[in-house]
């Protein structure tokens, strides 16, 4: 089955190479791979290294995460039935393709989505306060890849067996091509995509089954946050969360309140204990989305936050 990738990226050559070398050593390989580049500085170069592999180079500027996946979509091959979106911090562990096309030649009819194992996804940081993560619903490991109440995904990797989940994660994950004629990524999450991977699932997830790949495995090595946005992230994650929860009311957006209070109180606290600047702005920034998303109502921030 002909496959294609699609990778946004944006000021990460190191990274693009990274991936690019792992695609390299794929027993499988994709019919076509498109670089979506939206880099102050373009990484053509990079690209230009990887003479064997089918690539697409398309610059975009002004950059965004949903456009350049539009973009993305609007050069896909006319003969190609699933593609995947990848970040450029994504690292492919050899067979991950062969092991994801495997699964495709049995399932192909039964899903919508196709997930990527990510074999290095954090485990619960503080076990011993699972209590804590229950009673304010930010997560709840006995369900992996289930969407709680407060619109919190938990997460499916890393998994032993290939099995159906209720989200999958932007960067890592296969779509059939024929779900982007009807559903697309809301333009709400045109600046930073902080949980258009969610949104995007929910509607999805209506029509179509999901499922995460055990085989298909992948490493996320992701680059640190950048400095002097830590709020900023903190508010964005929480008030696209209950943006979700408001629009799609399967879920609360009473508990998704609750449960970015309980992060943004805890967060906080130990940021302060640990004298941890940046913990404590990210806790700051999500009470203040709280305070603001309960109060007078959604603000879609990310549109005022460059890159």
């Amino acid at each position: 089955m002909k496959f294609s990738i699609i990778i946004p990226t944006k000021d990460r050559p190191e990274e693009l190479q990274r991936f690019l070398k792992s695609v390299e050593i794929q027993e499988v390989k994709p019919d076509q791979i498109i670089i979506v580049d939206g880099s102050d500085h373009p990484v053509r170069a990079v690209v230009e290294e990887f003479e064997g592999l089918p690539i697409n180079y398309l610059p975009v500027r002004p950059p965004g995460l949903v456009k350049q996946r539009h973009v993305g979509i609007n050069a896909l091959q006319p003969d190609i039935p699933v593609f995947g979106f990848f970040d450029d911090d994504i690292v492919l562990e050899p067979g991950a393709f062969r092991a994801m096309h495997d699964f495709w030649n049995q399932h192909f009819a039964e899903y919508g989505g196709f997930g990527m194992n990510i074999v290095n996804a954090a485990e619960v940081t503080y076990r011993k306060h699972g209590w804590y993560l229950r009673l304010f619903m930010i997560r709840d490991d006995r369900r992996p890849g289930s969407i709680l109440k407060s619109c919190r995904s938990v997460p499916y990797s890393p998994c032993s067996e290939s099995r159906p989940t209720e989200w999958l994660c932007g960067g890592a994950t296969f779509w059939k091509r024929e779900i982007f004629k009807e559903i697309n990524y809301d333009p709400w999450f045109k600046g930073w995509g902080m949980s258009d991977d969610l949104e995007f699932s929910i509607r999805v997830g209506k029509k179509y089954k999901l499922a995460v790949v055990s085989g298909a495995k992948v490493q996320h090595l992701e680059t640190e946050t950048r400095r002097g946005r830590h709020f900023l992230r903190g508010y964005i994650g929480a008030m696209n969360t209950m943006r979700i929860a408001g629009v799609h009311r399967e879920y609360s957006l009473l508990c998704a309140g609750w449960s970015w209070f309980g992060q943004g109180t805890a967060r906080m606290l130990h940021g302060i204990l640990t004298f941890n600047t940046g913990e404590t702005l990210m806790g700051l920034g999500h009470l203040a989305a709280v305070a603001v998303g309960m109060s007078t109502g959604f603000r879609s921030l990310e549109m005022q936050v460059k890159q």
